[in-house]
């Protein structure tokens, strides 16, 4: 008797290709590498950031896939076909740059169809697509508003509809939100991913926003000096970064030199006179390590008080008023420490010169290896 047929068992069906594939890309100008040889794959319905310092590399990558820049050394594959080669005008992408670039005296509705009566798409085709796009970006009433007349958020979503009007397997998009105010910006970040969502698009994201790709991105690739340091999920990258750089470069952090002593509780800990650290796991007796611990990870409490697994006694240095929350730097054996406390909390107010004692859980530290030096180089 015939064995019935599986239908989608991962064991025998192959996996889809990525959206997009970087294998070994490089890209020099002159003596200059801008950048080292990356690899990377972002799978298809992805929203994917790529994040960094100005100067790292992560627009140069965006503009080597989009086919505006030729690549030194290395290959750009989309859905498993090669591109490197080919023209920008033939790729399956988009590309949203950070300046919108909307024909000023073009309707809404001319300016998202233009890429299409370049393509001599039927009209009947044209109205109902752009009509389509026009409706998911939210700017359908604006159709027969001229360009100029938009506000910076109107423009954004005119531009995002533009490129999403051409149906493009991949969407790279080039800081489109820096020119926005805090407020509008917050906000189209929601409806902007709330729109690849909706659609399915794969979206390439450059930033060097880090609130911004931890919020928005489904993963994040860190860059920094034309390397990609980590990719992750933004969780990953927060609360388990790979390198130094990361923990320095995402969010606010102590850094913290322990020396494991000795075994207390079933646990390596660093006594001090002002305290008892414990010391993250994996880590041996008399190794010295670094360690990194966040803002919001600490509390205060009197120096008598607090039951924490580690506790650190010292000296308010300053309160730094911050709106929703408030940092408190507190001198230390093991230097500044700054917590992050929740400004509306009067249950515990802290001035300068005060003793506190700084508390948090084990679990809150975090060891962060130095790269070898194979890979710094």
């Amino acid at each position: 008797m015939k064995e019935p047929q599986r239908v989608n068992d991962p064991a025998t069906t192959p996996a889809a290709p990525a959206a997009l594939e970087l294998v070994g890309l490089s890209k020099n100008y002159g003596a200059a590498e801008a950048v080292r040889g990356i690899d990377l794959e972002v799978r298809s319905g992805e929203f994917f950031s790529l994040l960094g310092p100005s100067g790292c590399g992560k627009t140069t990558t965006l503009r080597m896939m989009a086919g505006f820049e030729v690549p030194t050394t290395g290959s750009i594959r989309m859905h498993g076909r090669d591109v490197t080669s080919m023209p920008a005008s033939a790729r399956p992408t988009n590309l949203v740059f950070q300046k919108y670039e909307l024909f000023p005296h073009m309707t809404v509705f001319d300016n998202v169809a233009f890429g299409l009566r370049v393509k001599r798409v039927p009209k009947s085709d044209i109205a109902r697509r752009v009509g389509e796009m026009l409706e998911v970006t939210g700017v359908a009433e604006l159709e027969r508003r001229k360009a100029e007349q938009l506000s910076g958020g109107q423009q954004q979503r005119v531009a995002l509809a533009r490129a999403l009007v051409n149906q493009p397997e991949v969407l790279l998009l080039d800081e489109p939100l820096s020119a926005l105010d805090a407020k509008l910006r917050t906000r189209m970040q929601i409806e902007l991913k709330e729109i690849q969502t909706r659609l399915g698009t794969t979206f390439v994201y450059v930033t060097h926003d880090q609130g911004e790709a931890l919020m928005m991105s489904d993963r994040i690739g860190i860059m920094n000096a034309g390397l990609l340091e980590q990719v992750a999920t933004p969780h990953e990258i927060y609360e388990r970064p790979a390198t130094p750089f990361v923990a320095d470069f995402i969010g606010a952090m102590n850094s913290l030199k322990l020396v494991a002593g000795a075994v207390e509780d079933g646990v390596l800990v660093d006594r001090r006179a002002s305290g008892r650290v414990v010391v993250p796991a994996g880590v041996q007796p008399g190794q010295e390590v670094s360690a990194i611990l966040r803002p919001e990870r600490a509390s205060l409490s009197g120096v008598t008080d607090g039951t924490h697994d580690s506790f650190l006694d010292g000296t308010v240095l300053h309160v730094v008023y911050g709106g929703a929350t408030s940092n408190v730097m507190v001198s230390t054996e093991l230097g500044d420490i700054t917590v992050s406390m929740v400004s509306a909390d009067q249950s515990r107010v802290v001035v300068a010169g005060e003793q506190v004692r700084v508390g948090w859980a084990a679990d809150a530290l975090r060891t962060v290896e130095a790269p070898t030096e194979s890979e710094a180089s």
